[in-house]
Order: structure tokens, then sequence, then C-alpha cells
């Protein structure tokens, strides 16, 4: 063989080995897209489908999420959520997936919790408002697992299993400033989707909102608990 063609052999094998490697990756059988951004985040999504066991639980595959919130909300407003459809074939419903996010925060305002929540918008009468989950059909944020749900600035946590909320606590987010968070997320249906919205500091005078939050959600599961025990 020509010495000289040597290099040129050399980048074919390279290109042929990639594509085998590439036909025989996995696949992801699940689609996570924007649903409904009505402020103009900049959002995107990936998903790794590379099993994986947590303390003992069978993980499908890893979700990143990669927000920037740049909208200022009017003075007494939060922002406007985001939410993200997920959506999977019969075959992978009853999966468990985690949920990577950054989350950037240049509002020019300070945030001092951050929701997510499993919702069900296949019916709704307006943008933004969902039904939320009945935690029988097996959609919730891995309750009673005991999988990590942390994040880098709320050292807190509120979870609220009858709606499949889970608050993140406890700090505050600056602007800019940038927030990583893990959980874990059970999916028994083939869309979920994934409802996000932090809330702002507005003055210290003012009742903390987080207080106020985490009082609505538990007047709300006090309510849930009713209408099931009855």
């Amino acid at each position: 063989m020509n010495i000289q063609n040597r290099p040129r052999v050399s980048a074919v094998v390279v290109l042929v080995v990639a594509a085998i490697l590439a036909a025989t990756a996995p696949g992801s059988a699940l689609v996570v897209s924007v649903f409904e951004n009505t402020e103009g985040n900049t959002l995107s999504a990936e998903v790794v489908p590379v099993p994986f066991v947590e303390d003992g639980f069978n993980i499908a595959g890893r979700i990143f999420l990669t927000e920037l919130w740049t909208v200022t909300p009017p003075r007494g407003f939060v922002p406007a959520p985001v939410i993200f459809s997920i959506t999977t074939e019969p075959s992978e419903e009853g999966s468990r997936w985690e949920v990577n996010k950054e989350v950037g925060n240049q509002t020019d305002v300070p945030w001092e919790a951050f929701q997510n929540q499993l919702i069900d918008c296949s019916t709704r009468f307006t943008i933004g408002v969902c039904i939320r989950w009945n935690q029988s059909a097996g959609v919730d944020l891995a309750e009673g697992t005991g999988l990590p749900r942390t994040s880098a600035t709320f050292p807190g946590i509120f979870a609220d299993p009858f709606s499949a909320s889970i608050i993140f606590i406890g700090g505050v987010l600056e602007s800019p400033g940038v927030d990583s968070q893990r959980f874990f997320i059970d999916l028994g249906q083939p869309t979920v989707w994934l409802r996000q919205q932090p809330f702002s500091v507005q003055e210290m005078s003012e009742p903390p909102t987080v207080l106020l939050l985490v009082g609505a959600f538990v007047w709300t599961s006090l309510l849930a608990l009713r209408r099931r025990r009855a």
C-alpha cells in the first residue's frame, strides 16, 4: 500500500465505524418538546435513553432541560409558567426517568422558590390552565421512592403528592444566576406535561411569596384528601 494513501484510508475507516455506532446506538421512544412558552424564554430539551440504576430503582434514562428565563414580570406578578410535553410509546408507559435542569434567571428579579408540577393539558379552556393529575394514573414525581430531589440554590423542598408537585425553597436565586435541579418522574400515561414556574421576591415588607404558596398547596392538599375519603 502506498504510504501516501494511508491517511485517506484511515479517514474512511473512522467514518465507517462512526456510521455503525450511530446505527446501533439505542433509540429513544421518549420525545420532550416545548408545549407552552408565552414569554419567549430560551428553552431546549435532550433525551438520553441509557438505562441505569439509582438507589436500587431502574431508571430508563435522563431528560436534560436547559431554560433561560428573560422576561421581567410586572410588580406583584410571577413569571408565566413554562410547560414541556413528554410523550412516549405504549411500551414505555410506567417507566421512570431522571430530570436534570439548568435554569437561568435573567429576569432582573430574584427568585425565592421554584415549582415543578406534572399536569394534564389534554383538555383545557385557556392558556396556562390545565388539570392536575389523579395520582392513581401512575403519573407522579417518583413518590415514595426516596430518590433525590435536589436544587443547587434552594436547599429546602415542599412536596405535595396530591397535585404531583414539588417546590424548591429556602434560598434566593439572584439575577443573573443559574440553578441546577434534579428529580425523577414516573410516566403512567402516553403524554404528561411538566409545568415549571419561579416565584419572585417583590418586597421584604410584604408576606413572603413562598409562605403564601406553601399555604395554598397545603389547603388544596387537604381538600383533595377530603374528596378522596368521601
